[in-house]
């Protein structure tokens, strides 16, 4: 039986070859069209049959379909959760995530959008909280100033002069006037600081006011941009020049490092004519060494906002640590008024320089900060 050839030694050793993996490929389409066609055949057979075939073969065929419905009902094949036992995978658990996520998402979307309608209408009421705040505070000053004025005016003793009541009076306006800078003003006029009237735009000449004499019209009314270095908050007590686009160069009382300006406006509330259009909106901050410096070394630019506080501090954004004796305000624009700009008051906060640091404007130690304040 060895001596025949199938089942010789070699015929033993031999491997059968493995299939190909088109072959398994083929295959597994075959089968996979096979069991698509095998429905539908099915189905055309059985109406065919049902169609043209006897009574008994339809009878057969009836008793068959509620056979076969009825195994598949017992067994559970029409379950639901059978059907759609995809509901078990990760997928569907991923589509119900996502599903809250947006859900979720689209409520606190709801909720911003809700929140952002009632911004607006609160940033008014504290604009309109700061506004009464301020004019409180200001009328506040005035009363307690005029009731102490009256009070000490009207008090007699032997011990207490009328030299001593101006000096209490004075001392009680100083401690009235303070504000919540809280920075030493460089740009005081009383400090020693002044306006270099040669590089400083003239001033708004008002028609409606003039100086007269014997009936003669002199010159019109014009107010002197010094106005700006000095504490007061009186509606028009301002310094006003043409247009909206004007320049004022500040001799410094000290010289200092610049680190920040001060500009200050009246509110909507005590303007006569309850707007502040005539306020500084954009401007730009130089520093100069020197009278004669042409254009400076540039500090920044910054915006006035008529929104918020009346005493609005700006940070000077440069790096620079060199000595400046003058500040140059340039106001670039307004708020709308077409005449003229308005400048209320004007300060200027930095730090004093160090003995070592004279060299840099050329100038001798003894003839630094040599101002009485």
């Amino acid at each position: 039986m060895d001596s025949h050839p199938l089942f010789s030694p070699k015929r033993k050793n031999a491997q059968f070859p493995c299939p190909r993996k088109k072959s398994v490929l083929r295959l597994i389409c075959n089968l996979i069209v096979l069991s698509l066609i095998t429905p539908f055949c099915l189905v055309k057979k059985v109406y065919c049959i049902i169609s043209s075939g006897s009574s008994t073969w339809k009878i057969v065929v009836w008793v068959a379909l509620f056979l076969l419905l009825f195994g598949a009902t017992y067994m559970g094949l029409l379950d639901g959760n059978q059907l759609f036992g995809w509901k078990d995978c990760s997928i569907y658990d991923l589509i119900q995530s996502g599903t809250k996520d947006l859900r979720s998402l689209m409520k606190a979307n709801h909720m911003l959008e809700k929140k952002a309608l009632e911004i607006p209408s609160l940033k008014e009421e504290v604009h309109m909280l700061q506004t009464q705040l301020q004019g409180l505070k200001l009328s506040m000053k005035d009363i307690a100033y005029d009731t102490v004025s009256e009070i000490l005016k009207g008090y007699t003793s032997k011990g207490i002069t009328k030299w001593t009541i101006e000096k209490t009076l004075k001392k009680l306006k100083e401690k009235l006037d303070e504000d919540d800078v809280q920075m030493p003003d460089y740009a005081l006029k009383s400090a020693g600081a002044s306006i270099v009237q040669s590089r400083t735009s003239r001033s708004y000449r008002h028609d409606g006011g003039k100086y007269f004499w014997m009936s003669f019209i002199i010159l019109p009314f014009v107010r002197s941009p010094d106005i700006i270095l000095q504490p007061s908050y009186h509606p028009g007590n301002c310094w006003p020049f043409p247009g909206s686009q004007g320049e004022a160069v500040v001799r410094l009382a000290m010289v200092i490092i610049p680190r920040a300006v001060t500009i200050q406006h009246i509110s909507k509330k005590v303007s006569p004519t309850g707007e502040t259009s005539s306020a500084p909106k954009d401007f730009a901050i130089y520093g100069l060494k020197v009278e004669n410096e042409e254009e400076g070394t540039f500090l920044g630019q910054f915006m006035y906002d008529t929104d918020g506080y009346l005493i609005q501090t700006f940070q000077l954004k440069n790096e620079s640590s060199e000595l400046m004796s003058y500040v140059k305000l340039k106001v670039l624009s307004n708020w709308g008024h077409p005449n003229y700009t308005c400048i209320y008051r004007f300060r200027v906060h930095g730090d004093l320089y160090s003995v070592d640091d004279h060299a840099c404007i050329g100038m001798k130690p003894q003839q630094l900060n040599d101002k009485p304040v």
